[in-house]
């Protein structure tokens, strides 16, 4: 049997454990709920997008729940949570992965584009922060890992909202981290590079996109940063685990995941 210690595991296992990966119906998070329920774990799949989410769940099998959330509201995070709570009473890993962007320079970005972003990427993972906390306490601690994106470590063109919003999401993880530390309770920073397969382009067109990339491209952000092979997310998924599988002496505070070349 694994050894636990504040709820956390020991022995590279999540078994009977319980996860909440937010974001989790597409790409990078639905590649995390799948690897985190062939590890034991029982995954809550927590995204907008009912249908979608319901078939992601299907496919991974009776390990996983599907739980519709609108993060960027409050209340609807605190319904969600308290469905967790009811059927499981714990809480042992939160993995907040959900992002949004809308390609824009700022001076253009429309009142919604900016509330849009910063809802979702910022406000967000504070809301499931502060419903998860409670649950974690309850469990002997925990681990919370924020997904961001090498944007916040170079500007990408038409990206500021994106960047700004992800650069607030790392501040809050460096410091959730130090005011939950006596919860045992770690709280991880997983800085994503570019990665293919993912649903990141549904809140934008084609053609933002085209003026973006042509952008990036012009000022060698591909070459600087980026690299020309994208991971896949199931290569993401494979260093969350290991994030969250550390032993309880243990913290990765901020590991940067990028493909070589």
């Amino acid at each position: 049997m694994p050894s636990w210690k504040g709820g956390r595991v020991e022995q590279g296992t999540l078994s009977d454990r319980v996860c909440a990966v937010v974001g989790a119906s597409a790409g990078i998070g639905r590649a995390i709920a799948a690897r985190l329920a062939t590890e034991g774990a029982r995954v809550v799949m927590l995204a907008r997008h009912e249908a979608r989410l319901a078939k992601a769940a299907a496919d991974i099998g009776r390990a996983a729940m599907p739980l519709a959330v609108d993060v960027s509201q409050p209340d609807s995070v605190r319904s969600a949570f308290g469905v967790i709570e009811a059927r499981f009473d714990r809480l042992d890993v939160l993995v907040n992965v959900a992002g949004v962007a809308r390609l824009t320079l700022v001076e253009e970005a429309t009142d919604e584009d900016i509330e849009y972003v910063m809802r979702i990427n910022l406000f967000g993972p504070i809301y499931t922060a502060r419903a998860a906390t409670p649950l974690m306490r309850r469990t002997g601690g925990g681990t919370i890992v924020n997904i961001s994106s090498e944007v916040t470590t170079d500007a990408m063109p038409y990206n500021t909202l994106y960047g700004a919003s992800k650069g607030g999401l790392n501040a809050l993880t460096s410091m959730l981290n130090r005011e939950l530390r006596d919860a045992d309770i770690r709280v991880c920073l997983c800085v994503v590079g570019r990665t293919s397969g993912t649903a990141f382009s549904d809140n934008f067109t084609e053609e933002q996109w085209a003026i973006a990339r042509q952008r990036a491209e012009q000022e060698g952000y591909y070459a600087r940063v980026a690299g020309s092979v994208a991971m896949t997310p199931e290569q993401v998924a494979e260093a969350l685990v290991f994030m969250v599988t550390r032993p309880p002496s243990q913290i990765l505070d901020v590991v940067h995941i990028r493909a070589a070349r």
